[in-house]
């Protein structure tokens, strides 16, 4: 296993570690802890909760986590274009784009499909 971590499945940032992420147990509102990883820009995460697995040490349950995210995140990459044409990864907004609003990203997004498709495209 590494604690390396690979790009956001989703968006492609940056993903963090979280070894005393906080949660509240539905069945009697405790709060209790769990190892998590979660993107920094979009907030996609995963979650192990202490109380699910007791048996494990905090580090062996982030190791787990590492290797679920890593997983998943080889697993966007490996199908990205894999059916030939455009997948969501293809359409992830610059940073720019994105702080201009809602009309530039709907601008960009349509000039992508273009780039990516053809003129029949729009």
């Amino acid at each position: 296993m590494t604690d390396k971590l690979l790009p956001c499945p989703f968006c492609g940032g940056d993903p963090e570690q979280d070894y005393q992420r906080s949660f509240r147990w539905l069945k009697d509102g405790r709060l209790d802890h769990g190892a998590a990883i979660y993107c920094t820009f979009c907030n996609a995460d995963m979650i192990m909760c202490r109380g699910d697995h007791p048996e494990l040490s905090d580090e062996e349950r982030m190791a787990i986590m590492v290797e679920n995210w890593n997983r998943r995140a080889d697993h966007a990459r490996q199908t990205t274009g894999s059916a030939g044409g455009p997948t969501y990864l293809d359409f992830i907004t610059p940073d720019e784009i994105f702080e201009k609003g809602p009309d530039a990203v709907k601008k960009w997004q349509a000039a992508k499909l273009v780039e990516l498709l053809g003129p029949s495209a729009a």
